[in-house]
């Protein structure tokens, strides 16, 4: 039987059009943490019909994300989003978070939101404090925040970049030693028993320059190991 693949966190983001910076700022980094951002300036298609997809859009979603500032509280359609959003909240049981009021700066909590604790997003724990609460949320619906699956072939490419780099340097140390010297016992029938004896005298008297090279370049050879360095 195959698991079921859990969905991400479905969040709107109800904002003011002068805000747009901010809250690009924001979907952006919601976006990378996970989460299924609806956003009308990222989200609506050339042709769809705005007022109807937008009020889809809140009725399909886990949290509202209302971000408050001094230009919100002007009146338009904001303002009636924020009706969908209370009405679509009263259809939630009660202590759900639906609607998470967020304000971009010092400014008036509309009425219609005061009932509900807001967030301070212009303070440096602001957007953790927020996440705090979508990860409730996501806990308490049994959904969760997604892992970018662009992220992965990154990864993944950084592993095999690895593992080619190991095996080239494999490659390299296997090269080096096929194409060293080979050292030769000195014909000598008198060899001393002692290995550190035998490997002075070897080297004063049979080994060549460029095997004495060979004896300074692999000091952790097994040869060497051997003569008893």
């Amino acid at each position: 039987m195959t698991s079921v693949e859990k969905r991400p966190l479905k969040v709107f983001l109800c904002h003011a059009h002068s805000d747009k910076e901010a809250v690009f700022a924001l979907y952006d980094r919601l976006t990378k943490d996970g989460v299924d951002v609806w956003l009308d300036n990222k989200s609506l298609l050339p042709g769809q019909e705005w007022e109807y997809e937008i009020r889809k859009a809140v009725r399909e979603s886990d949290v509202v994300v209302v971000c408050l500032s001094k230009q919100f509280n002007q009146a338009g359609f904001r303002q009636k989003e924020v009706r969908l959003a209370l009405d679509t909240a009263m259809e939630q049981p009660e202590g759900e978070i639906f609607i998470i009021p967020a304000r971009l700066e010092e400014c008036d909590t509309l009425e219609s939101l005061r009932k509900w604790h807001w967030v301070d997003l212009f303070e440096p724990d602001g957007y953790d404090y927020l996440l705090r609460a979508l990860h409730k949320r996501a806990d308490k619906i049994g959904v969760v925040f997604q892992n970018k699956i662009g992220w992965l072939p990154r990864i993944q490419s950084r592993q095999k970049d690895k593992t080619v780099a190991g095996k080239k340097s494999q490659a390299v140390q296997k090269a080096a030693v096929s194409q060293a010297p080979k050292l030769t016992v000195p014909p000598n029938s008198n060899e001393p028993t002692s290995p550190k004896k035998w490997r002075n005298e070897y080297t004063n008297s049979s080994m060549t320059p460029l095997q004495k090279g060979y004896d300074k370049t692999y000091p952790n050879c097994t040869l060497l190991k051997w003569r008893g360095v």
